[in-house]
């Protein structure tokens, strides 16, 4: 696997509407590229992951979900 840098930018919002907002976003040869969006509540549960200090999030693929 090949060294990777990168600088990812999270934007949360639940300001002015019902719904909270998360953002993901990456800056690719001088533009600003959205990688995930996510509302209501799968917002404010990423929200929560990323900024309580002492969660440990697993990431299941979906096939394993099904199983």
């Amino acid at each position: 696997m090949r060294d990777i840098s990168d600088v990812l930018t999270v934007s949360f919002d639940n300001g002015l509407k019902d719904e909270s907002a998360l953002c993901v976003t990456r800056k690719y040869m001088g533009k600003t590229i959205m990688l995930k969006m996510e509302l209501g509540e799968q917002a404010d549960i990423l929200y929560r992951l990323l900024t309580e200090q002492m969660t440990k999030a697993e990431i299941k693929a979906e096939s394993e979900e099904q199983a």
